[in-house]
C-alpha cells in the first residue's frame, strides 16, 4: 500500500471496526433490546481515533469494554480490539506491546463459549484466538520494520548525495589550486607580484572549498538526525557565472551562447547544471590544460534546457580515447542528472570534448529565469 492510500485509509479504520462491532453486536439476540451496547460500542470505537498518539490508553479501553461486555451481555466485539493492538505493536517497543497481545489472546479466548466444545474443539478455537492476536501483532511490528528499512534507505541516498558533493567540491577547488601553484612557482623569479596573485587566488579557493566541506560534514556527521542542520542554499543555474570567472582565472577561455527563451528549473534540476557545468570546467583544466577555449550552450525550448560544455584543446588525451582518470565524476554526473529526469552524454571529439545534458523544465507554470551567465 503506498503512502498516499494509506493516509486515506486511516481515518476510515475505526468506522470499519465500528460497523463490524456494530454487527457482530446486533446478531445475537439478547443484545437486539439493549439499546446500551451498540451506544456504547460506538463511544468506545471512536477512541480509534487517538490510536496514534496514545496507543496503550486506547487498548485498555478496548480491552476492559470487550471482557465486560462479554460477561454482562455475552456481546462478542473483536474488530476494535484488534485495532488498538495494531496501533500498540505498531508504534510502542515490544516491551510494551507483548503483554497487549498476551492480554487480547485471554480476552479473545474468554468471549468463547468452550463449555459445549470438545477439548480438540476447544484447542482449536484458543489457536485462531491466538493466530488473531499473534497476526494482528506480527503486522504492527512488521509496519515498524518497514519503517526503520525506509528511514535507512533514505539515509544511504542523503549520504550518496552528499559524498558525490564532496568530490565536486574537492575536484573543483584542487585542480583550480594545482594549476593557479604551478603557475605561482613559473613565475615567482621574475614575476612576484603575479605569483602572489596566484597564492591569493589559492588562499580564497581553498577557504571556499573548506567552508562548503565543513557544512557537508556536518550534514554526514548528523544525517538520520531531527535536529539535523540543513543546508540553506544550493548552487544552481543562476550561480554558473561564477565558474565563468574561476575558469577565466585558472587561464580558460569560455564562451557562453544562449538560445531560446529561458524557463524556470526546479531546486535539484538547478543543482545538477551547476555540477555539469563545474565538472566539465574542472576536467577540462585538468586534461587540457590552461588556454583551452570552452564554449558553454544553454538551448531552452518549452519543455527543458539542453546544456552543453565543449572544449577545443586539439588532439587532447580525451580524444584519443581515455577517459579522465577515474571517470568517478563523469559517472556522478550521469546519476545525477538520471535523478532529476534528465539524459547524460559524454563524447570525445577530434577537438576536445563535449558533455552535455538534457534537464526537464519545471512543470509549474513557465517562469523567467535569473540571468545565469554573461
Amino acid at each position: 500500500m503506498t503512502s498516499a492510500l494509506r493516509h486515506r485509509v486511516r481515518p476510515l479504520v475505526p468506522a470499519i471496526a465500528c460497523l463490524v462491532d456494530l454487527m457482530l453486536c446486533l446478531t445475537q439476540e439478547g443484545n437486539r433490546s439493549e439499546v446500551a451496547v451498540p451506544l456504547i460500542t460506538v463511544a468506545v470505537c471512536a477512541t480509534l481515533f487517538a490510536r496514534a498518539r496514545w496507543p496503550l490508553a486506547v487498548l485498555a479501553v478496548h480491552l476492559g469494554w470487550s471482557a465486560s461486555v462479554t460477561v454482562v451481555w455475552e456481546s462478542r466485539p473483536v474488530a476494535g480490539l484488534l485495532v488498538a493492538l495494531y496501533a500498540v505493536a505498531a508504534g510502542r517497543p515490544a516491551r510494551l506491546s507483548v503483554p497487549g497481545a498476551l492480554l487480547t489472546t485471554l480476552v479473545l479466548c474468554g468471549q468463547l463459549d468452550l463449555s459445549a466444545e470438545s477439548w480438540r474443539g476447544a484447542l482449536f478455537y484458543v489457536s485462531v484466538a491466538a493466530l488473531l492476536a499473534g497476526g494482528t501483532w506480527g503486522l504492527g511490528r512488521r509496519n515498524i520494520t518497514l519503517r526503520a528499512e525506509a528511514a535507512a534507505a533514505a539515509l544511504r541516498v542523503e549520504r550518496l548525495r552528499i559524498a558525490r558533493e564532496l568530490h565536486d567540491i574537492v575536484s573543483h577547488a584542487l585542480s583550480g589550486i594545482v594549476v593557479q601553484a604551478a603557475g605561482a612557482q613559473a613565475v615567482l623569479p621574475t614575476d612576484p607580484g603575479r605569483a602572489a596573485r596566484a597564492l591569493t587566488a589559492i588562499e580564497g579557493t581553498g577557504a571556499q572549498a573548506m567552508d562548503e566541506m565543513h557544512r557537508l560534514l556536518g550534514l554526514l556527521r548528523s544525517a538520520g538526525d531531527d535536529d539535523a542542520p540543513r543546508l540553506d542554499r544550493q548552487p544552481g543555474l543562476p550561480d554558473i557565472g561564477t565558474l565563468l570567472d574561476w575558469a577565466r582565472d585558472n587561464g580558460l577561455t569560455p564562451t557562453t551562447v544562449v538560445v531560446g527563451e529561458p524557463g524556470r528549473l526546479d531546486d535539484s534540476t538547478s543543482l545538477a547544471a551547476y555540477r555539469i557545468v563545474q565538472e566539465a570546467l574542472t576536467n577540462t583544466l585538468k586534461h587540457a590544460g590552461p588556454g583551452t577555449a570552452v564554449t558553454l550552450r544553454l538551448a531552452w525550448s518549452d519543455a527543458d534546457l539542453t546544456i552543453s560544455v565543449e572544449d577545443h584543446a586539439g588532439r587532447s588525451p580525451w580524444a584519443a580515447g581515455r577517459s579522465p582518470r577515474g571517470g568517478y565524476g563523469l559517472t556522478g554526473l550521469r546519476e545525477r542528472v538520471s535523478t532529476v529526469g534528465g539524459t547524460f552524454r559524454s563524447t570525445a571529439l577530434d577537438h576536445g570534448f563535449v558533455v552535455s545534458a538534457r534537464l526537464p523544465l519545471a512543470r509549474h507554470d513557465k517562469q523567467a529565469a535569473a540571468a545565469a551567465v554573461r
